[in-house]
């Protein structure tokens, strides 16, 4: 009797560490995605030494290295142009632009990552390609759901992250619906944890637009991916 009384409270405290852990991957990756382009941070180091009295011989062994960081970052503002002209003149890229928080680079990336929209049937296996469901973990007849699978590409995950922050922080009325479910998840289990739900959202949402050829916030896709 003690034994198999002990087991149910074992697997409880096991699926309430799985849920802990869920909730503290998702908030990594939340962060990380919040943290300003390496151009950004970059530049505000320059900026910041100089605006500093700091001894001449320690800005002399400074100046190579801000040096390079000056040209890096004038790379990647022509990157940066790059991409945005090429969001402007490519069809689909320029459609999800219409988007509330996302970028150029965003869009940019979800179309070669994508491939070719007709190879989904779905949101759902989009998300589940982008890594951004949960895990479902079962015990018993209980199922409880972890941390997100993390499949897929690192990087076009966090770019939709950082496009959800952008996105609970716009006024814009188009966004009202979403914003409210995200909220109410923020409610309950924090902002991070909504910001990579509100990604998951998000990501079907792009999908959506691209399969019906469809402006956000134009037709029935953004509110049938709120519900």
């Amino acid at each position: 009797m003690h034994g198999s009384s002990a087991k149910p409270a074992s697997s409880a405290r096991s699926a309430g560490a799985n849920t802990d852990s869920a909730h503290q991957s998702d908030s990594r990756i939340a962060e990380a995605a919040r943290l300003p382009s390496t151009e950004r941070r970059s530049r505000h180091v320059c900026e910041r030494v100089d605006e500093l009295e700091l001894p001449e011989a320690f800005k002399a062994q400074m100046a190579p290295l801000l040096g390079v960081m000056g040209s890096v970052n004038a790379q990647l503002k022509a990157i940066d142009k790059g991409l945005e002209h090429q969001a402007k003149t490519h069809e689909v890229a320029k459609r999800l632009c219409t988007a509330a928080g996302v970028g150029p680079v965003t869009a940019i990336s979800f179309v070669p990552i994508v491939d070719r929209v007709e190879r989904f049937d779905n949101a759902k296996q989009v998300r589940a390609y982008l890594g951004l469901v949960p895990r479902e973990l079962s015990s018993g007849e209980k199922q409880h759901r972890g941390h997100i699978t993390k499949a897929g590409n690192r990087r076009m995950r966090a770019l939709l992250v950082e496009a959800s922050w952008q996105l609970l922080r716009s006024r814009r009325a188009d966004t009202e619906a979403l914003r409210a479910w995200a909220n109410r998840i923020a409610l309950r289990r924090g902002k991070r944890i909504a910001a990579v739900a509100l990604a998951r959202k998000l990501a079907g949402i792009l999908f959506a637009m691209w399969r019906d050829g469809t402006d956000f916030g134009k037709t029935k896709t953004s509110a049938a991916h709120a519900a």
